[in-house]
């Protein structure tokens, strides 16, 4: 579910058979879309531990300090090298071990690298990305939130699939949610997540430290049984995931604030806040607000930008000028390491807990 599982297997010898299923599946999926005709190219955006596991390149450098990848420059090779019906294939270049080509995809598609006034972006999964523009200086990071946001380390969790719960809300003191593919419920995914923790904290059935409170007279209280909150019959939520949301959403705010702090950036300057990934589809902002994933102060600067590593892939493999402002991003970048970084672990900390952001 996550990067450094990924090369933990790596470490165990299962380095070619991770790359035989990534490329057997690309490979799937250019057949599907080729429909009988010639590719010429493929433009691969991804973290940098996948770059590595589609050519067959060791990452086991990436999983241990100073977390060094084998290569992150832009890579070029052609399809029969890799057992894929394409002439050519490119990966893009990334800026670190944990700042792939996603995130300079990221950066570009938003074009962030291009305004003067100070601008972050941020891309949240299993390691939350953040980069900062300012004055044309940009600064990231990765902080790793874990797979909860992903619905991953969930126990009745789902990515953004056909049937996860991602949305709820409430309506005359009853529960509403919906599905994606308005299907029946198997699971709950990210967004549906957040907006599930931030209904409970209102309705007080868990207090600011995410423990359960049930002693409650809230109209939702018989739903919670056996340190469990049902939103179906089969489909619930246990401290254990509450706990891991924390663990999360505390990383993602710790680790936009440590980036401001080391870039000497106030947080109230900060024009626009392009939130990328998976989530981005779905987020209700507010509710990202109320539980502590975004600063509230940021909340009315908040663009939903969706898969911006597929947007910017797109455009590098549209247009030539794009792929040299992508060098220029990932040369460019100045990255904060955050396992040595004090401030960090003291705003993790902090952020923890429900209380006041």
């Amino acid at each position: 579910a996550d990067v450094l599982s990924r090369i933990r297997a790596c470490q165990d010898g299962k380095l070619q058979v991770l790359q035989k299923l990534i490329l057997n599946k690309t490979a799937k999926i250019l057949e599907e879309l080729a429909m009988g005709q010639e590719i010429k190219e493929l433009v691969v955006s991804a973290n940098t531990t996948m770059l590595h596991l589609f050519l067959g390149v060791n990452p086991e450098s990436i999983g241990v300090a100073p977390f060094t990848p084998v290569f992150t420059e832009t890579r070029y090779c052609t399809g029969k090298q890799l057992g894929l019906p394409v002439e050519k294939v490119r990966l893009l270049p990334s800026a670190s071990g944990y700042i792939g080509s996603d995130i300079t995809a990221g950066v570009l598609a938003c074009d962030i690298f291009q305004k003067g006034n100070s601008t972050l972006f941020v891309d949240i999964g299993t390691n939350g990305e953040i980069v900062l523009c300012n004055q044309g200086n940009l600064y990231a990071t990765s902080t790793a939130a874990g797979p909860a946001l992903e619905g991953a380390c969930i126990e009745c969790g789902l990515g953004g699939v056909e049937g996860a719960i991602d949305r709820v809300h409430m309506c005359n003191g009853e529960l509403i949610f919906t599905t994606i593919g308005s299907v029946e419920a198997k699971g709950i995914c990210g967004s549906g997540l957040i907006d599930l923790v931030a209904i409970l904290l209102a309705e007080k059935l868990i207090d600011e430290n995410g423990t359960w409170n049930e002693e409650n007279d809230s109209n939702l209280a018989a739903k919670l049984k056996d340190e469990k909150f049902y939103l179906t019959d089969s489909v619930y939520v246990s401290q254990k995931d509450i706990r891991q949301f924390q663990l999360a959403k505390a990383a993602i705010m710790a680790g936009i604030e440590t980036l401001l702090y080391e870039s000497g950036v106030v947080i109230d300057s900060v024009e626009t806040l392009y939130i990328a990934g998976g989530l981005g589809f779905y987020l209700n902002i507010e509710n990202a607000g109320c539980v502590g994933l975004l600063p509230n102060v940021l909340l009315p600067k908040v663009k939903l930008v969706g898969n911006t590593s597929l947007q910017g892939a797109i455009l590098c493999l549209l247009k030539q000028v794009y792929q040299e402002c992508i060098e220029n991003i990932s040369k460019n970048t100045n990255v904060i390491e955050l396992s040595c970084s004090k401030y960090f672990r003291d705003a993790y900390i902090d952020h923890i807990s429900f209380g006041e952001e």
